[in-house]
């Protein structure tokens, strides 16, 4: 279960830098962002990288470290990926979404979330295609 649930949140995180994932759409669910199209997709989120663009690829392989850290383990998997969707999906600013997240995911400190917000928005200003 944590890797499919990984999977889903580090497609999820590529997708809000930008990646173009055939269109996946990504809905909220119990633990954050989540698809129903990738269900039964067996493959490992390094094997997406084989439709990945040049640029693409570049990006990637420059900021793999971070984004693996912000995926380390489940429950950063979920904090990361939920931040992201609330940032981009319903629009919300920092207190909405420190706000939304003490009422979905009251597991979560606020100074977890304020820390998650940063780290999500330092990778969101850093474009994929500035490498």
């Amino acid at each position: 279960f944590d890797d499919r649930m990984q999977f889903q949140k580090t497609i999820y995180l590529l997708k809000f830098m930008g990646f173009d994932f055939a269109g996946l759409r990504f809905g909220w669910y119990r633990r954050g962002p989540y698809t129903f199209d990738l269900i039964g997709i067996k493959f490992k989120v390094s094997d997406a990288g084989n439709s990945l663009t040049t640029p693409e690829k570049k990006w990637l392989a420059q900021h793999q470290k971070a984004i693996q850290k912000l995926m380390e383990n489940p429950k950063d998997a979920e904090l990361h990926s939920s931040i992201a969707y609330l940032q981009k999906e319903e629009n919300l600013d920092e207190k909405q979404i420190i706000e939304r997240m003490q009422l979905v995911k009251p597991w979560f400190t606020t100074q977890q979330v304020k820390k998650a917000i940063v780290k999500i928005k330092e990778l969101a200003h850093d474009e994929k295609m500035s490498a």
